[in-house]
């Protein structure tokens, strides 16, 4: 547009006042690229500022030190070890079973009594959990049935053990030992409800599964239970997706972000300065 007009304005001074109209839009366009210059000089300014004095990590979603699997223990212990028939427990305990086959499964009852890992539980929600406990074996057999709910508690309080007894110490449902008979299975269910303000708690560095917004049971299988959570964590969950980049790969992208900002301020600046100039002239001469 620029250089269309000049080079028209030999042949028709009348373009002087477009020339008019199209300086009030440069202005505009200046005024606009000014402030974005300025919002991205101070992003590159406190990205800069990340990168040289970083956060510190924070370790309150699991401060204590010990074994998942034993409080007696601590998480460096050779022996806190989960056990290969149910990763809730430990590796030594009596419900560490071979003969048997564990699967856990779920229903969120203020949606219909839908399965719950199929769609987005909210604050306020009940959710039923079935635990299945399955004698592969024909002989009879005896198991102890334990599920660890310590990621449930982040987001929930459970309102109905089944029979069962809630330790909130260890965080875990027992429902002591259990006799099966060959082929048998044993169904036991409790249920929790979601709390009315579900918690902002940012992850800690040394759990990850830890307040990410997700209710994560083992039983067997692993259930996974995606929570409407506040948009300060969804963005905290997108950010964790982005792709890893280094240092030096930040701030050259800053740097060409600020080269191309700089850029285009300057010239809408210098096109503008030209403009008034010519303006000038014509309407001297």
């Amino acid at each position: 547009m620029f250089r269309k007009l000049v080079s028209s304005l030999p042949f028709s001074p009348a373009l002087v006042g477009q020339l008019g109209f199209y300086s009030r839009r440069l202005n505009k366009e200046q005024a606009a690229r000014r402030l974005g210059l300025i919002f991205t000089v101070l992003a590159v300014i406190v990205q800069a500022v990340a990168l040289i004095r970083p956060p510190e990590q924070t370790y309150a979603a699991s401060p204590s030190n010990e074994c998942s699997y034993n409080s007696a223990l601590t998480k460096d212990d050779p022996n806190c070890k989960a056990c290969p028939y149910n990763p809730t427990i430990w590796n030594k305990s009596s419900g560490c079973n071979a003969n048997v086959t564990l699967a856990i499964d779920a229903n969120n009852l203020s949606q219909s009594g839908r399965p719950a890992d199929k769609g987005t539980a909210n604050p306020g929600d009940r959710v039923q959990y079935n635990l299945h406990t399955t004698n592969i074996k024909q002989a009879g057999t005896a198991v102890a049935i334990q599920e660890l709910i310590s990621d449930l508690l982040e987001y929930s309080t459970v309102i109905d053990a089944g029979g069962g007894t809630v330790d909130q110490s260890a965080k875990t449902i027992t429902w002591g030992t259990v006799k099966l008979s060959g082929n048998q299975t044993d169904t036991r269910s409790f249920v929790i409800q979601l709390n009315d303000t579900l918690a902002a708690t940012p992850r800690a560095a040394d759990n990850l599964h830890s307040y990410d917004c997700t209710l994560t049971s083992i039983y067997g299988n692993t259930l996974n239970i995606p929570l409407n959570c506040p948009m300060g964590k969804q963005i905290e969950n997108t950010i964790e997706r982005l792709p890893k980049v280094g240092v030096g790969a930040n701030m050259l992208f800053s740097l060409l972000l600020v080269t191309i900002v700089t850029y285009l301020y300057i010239r809408s600046r210098q096109m503008n300065r030209e403009i008034n100039v010519i303006r000038r002239e014509f309407n001297v001469g």
